[in-house]
């Protein structure tokens, strides 16, 4: 394609179209279709072209500081009219006012019909979640007397139980204003924590319906209970990263200890050490019980066994 065309907001019609592969979510029913996150497989032309343009915009959206800084489906009229708030230049609007993109969804070797896709954020795209970043940031300006935090459309609030009256306003705001902008909130998703002994742990609504009060709540991957102790997550974390362990010692006993090693890192690893920030464990007992993966690891090596804990560590080059 010549750039010229591109400057006239022209591009194959096969750029539009993506098939989209439903992968289960790891939760739930593997019946229920809700459970799955379908993503898309776009052109990796496009996608070049993408990078190209979520540089430019990225550059110009910190440059001006549009994104608001608790920001950590998309209607395409909705969209291009962000767009026009951010002052992102005409022509690019009406790139997008043609980019009108068809999905079709594939199961095995089974392809669904042809059908439009007129909203939503299109996984497996390179700018499609800095437009959703940005079609959602109009939204929280409605957000007026509560402290929150946002990552992606995942929103916290955040407040003492003396200011309920004020939470409970700025809730029924914002799901005012994502109706207005055709963003639905999933209330069987949304729960409210109480923190504090003394909490009078108030009920909040959102569209009439009362959301439900949990003791424990995963949050970016985290588990966190009323006590705000990690003891909970590290068990989970234990349990994940001693399975995967399983699979690696089974799947890889005939390669050599170099992949074994560089296996372990890949993949067992990054499970025992994400959000350590966070959870970072200061009981023996519990820096042991994650310790005893690693050292089941490191003793299962051929010609480890008899070796010291802390030298075999040495010799696997693993801390």
């Amino acid at each position: 394609m010549r750039v010229s065309r591109l400057g006239q907001c022209k591009f194959p019609s096969s750029w539009k179209l993506s098939h989209v592969t439903p992968i289960f979510k790891v939760k739930g029913k593997l019946s229920d279709p809700e459970n799955d996150r379908p993503i898309s497989l776009t052109s990796p032309f496009l996608k070049i072209m993408e990078r190209v343009i979520v540089e430019k915009l990225n550059s110009h959206l910190e440059l001006n500081n549009f994104i608001s800084d608790h920001q950590h489906g998309i209607s395409l009229r909705k969209l291009i009219h962000c767009l026009e708030v951010y002052g992102i230049k005409e022509q690019l609007n009406n790139w997008l006012s043609v980019y009108d993109r068809k999905i079709a969804v594939k199961v095995a070797d089974t392809l669904s019909l042809w059908i439009d896709a007129t909203s939503g954020v299109l996984h497996g795209s390179v700018f499609g979640s800095v437009l959703f970043v940005m079609y959602i940031d109009i939204c929280i300006n409605v957000i007026s007397q509560t402290d929150f935090g946002l990552f992606a459309d995942d929103t916290k609030f955040l407040g003492e139980a003396s200011a309920s009256l004020q939470i409970q306003n700025d809730l029924d705001a914002l799901t005012e204003k994502l109706e207005e902008w055709q963003l639905s909130s999933n209330i069987a998703k949304c729960s409210v924590v109480h923190l504090g002994r003394q909490n009078p742990k108030c009920s909040y609504k959102m569209k009439g319906i009362d959301l439900t009060k949990s003791t424990c709540e995963k949050d970016l991957g985290v588990i966190l209970n009323l006590d705000l102790k990690p003891e909970k997550h590290i068990a989970l974390v234990v349990r994940k990263a001693s399975n995967t362990l399983w699979l690696l010692t089974h799947s890889l006993r005939r390669l050599d200890i170099h992949s074994k090693i560089s296996a372990y890192t890949s993949y067992v690893r990054p499970q025992l050490e994400n959000a350590t920030v966070i959870w970072s464990p200061y009981l023996k007992k519990v820096i042991d019980r994650i310790e005893r993966v690693q050292k089941r690891f490191v003793k299962g090596l051929e010609g480890f066994r008899n070796l010291p804990y802390d030298e075999a560590l040495k010799k696997a080059h693993s801390p």
